[in-house]
């Protein structure tokens, strides 16, 4: 597995991955996924909401083992924040509860700066972060028993510098200021190393920390008086690369013969026999969406019975909320840098 295998995408209309290389994310690429504020939106205030899939894609159909999602560094600009969340596979960001209000009642994850030196063994510590509603309210990004990442690298990969994660002990504490948070994590021994906070490079970042990315199919469902279908001897054989999000149907149309039905695919996406594998092709990336063996069909089956099942890729969905309160100053190369840190499985 190699980092060029982690491919993220854009949303379709119904909330599920697209897949498809024109709604492909280019790490880099300027308005990419967040398009451009305009001046009239900075005065007046601004928010947008975002779904993002990030897909594992390597041939060899490993396992993304204990993914980390996060951001490295807070927006550029003094203004404006943009925040992670999760999301279920097939909700739509339009139908998002608050995505029109901007008041949305999701677990927020973000990133702050430390705001005062750590040595090691202290195990309570300080934080900024960049607007009020980042440390209090529904939109604060640090919570009881939540994970944290410290990290005094220059840049996420970077091979020197210092980083440890830990998880949170109590409610964070927000000073005066409103925009200052003292957090304690529940290691006893403290950290592990110091930190000093030099306002620009230490930073402290909530985790996401999602299922691991493997392909999975749900157990079929038979409906024949006769047929019978072993998926537990025979199990469904998927691809990170080809499988996809869909519920799908066998339909026979006589004793051996078969038709695939997706139900956001429609009728007839392919058409199989019980007597051979049957790897119906994933024509936008030239892969199966699965394969069934053969000898996974049993007993003797009619036309109008079926067999249905649901797949799911290797990926993960996350949400995005980007806030430019109201006389923000311009956003010029403003950027924000999200992580995904995984392990290789097999």
């Amino acid at each position: 597995m190699n980092a060029t295998d982690m491919k993220i995408y854009k949303e379709k209309a119904n909330g599920r991955m697209s897949g498809l290389t024109a709604d492909l994310i280019t790490s880099g690429v300027a308005q990419n996924l967040l398009p451009h504020v305009t001046s009239s939106q900075r005065a007046a205030g601004y928010f947008d909401y975002y779904k993002t899939w990030w897909h594992l894609e390597d041939d060899a159909d490993g396992i993304g083992i204990d993914p980390e999602v996060y951001h490295d560094y807070p927006t550029l600009s003094a203004d404006d924040y943009v925040l992670l969340f999760t999301m279920t596979d097939r909700l739509a960001m339009a139908d998002l509860s608050g995505y029109d209000t901007g008041v949305d009642s999701e677990t927020k994850y973000g990133v702050a700066y430390l705001d005062a030196n750590i040595t090691a063994g202290e195990a309570t510590f300080d934080v900024v972060v960049k607007q009020p509603e980042l440390a209090a309210g529904a939109d604060l990004i640090f919570r009881d028993a939540g994970t944290i990442k410290i990290t005094d690298k220059s840049i996420d990969t970077s091979t020197s510098g210092n980083e440890e994660t830990h998880t949170l002990d109590g409610a964070p504490v927000v000073a005066s200021d409103g925009v200052t948070i003292t957090l304690t994590i529940a290691d006893s021994a403290g950290f592990a190393n110091n930190y000093t906070a030099d306002g620009s490079v230490t930073r402290v970042r909530s985790i996401i920390e999602p299922s691991d990315l493997e392909t999975s199919a749900t157990t079929a469902d038979v409906t024949s008086t006769a047929g019978t279908f072993d998926d537990t001897t025979y199990p469904l054989t998927l691809d990170n690369v080809g499988t996809v999000d869909q519920d799908w149907t066998l339909y026979f149309t006589d004793a051996t013969h078969f038709r695939l039905d997706g139900d956001e695919f429609g009728t007839g996406v392919d058409t199989g026999v019980i007597s051979s594998e049957f790897a119906p092709s994933n024509s936008v990336k030239s892969k199966p969406y699965f394969t069934i063996a053969a000898a996974a069909f049993g007993g003797t089956f009619e036309a109008g019975d079926t067999i249905t099942f649901t797949t799911k890729p290797s990926a993960t969905a996350i949400g995005q909320k980007r806030v430019v309160p109201a006389g923000s100053s311009s956003l010029s190369n403003n950027k924000v840098s999200q992580v995904l840190v995984v392990e290789a499985g097999t």
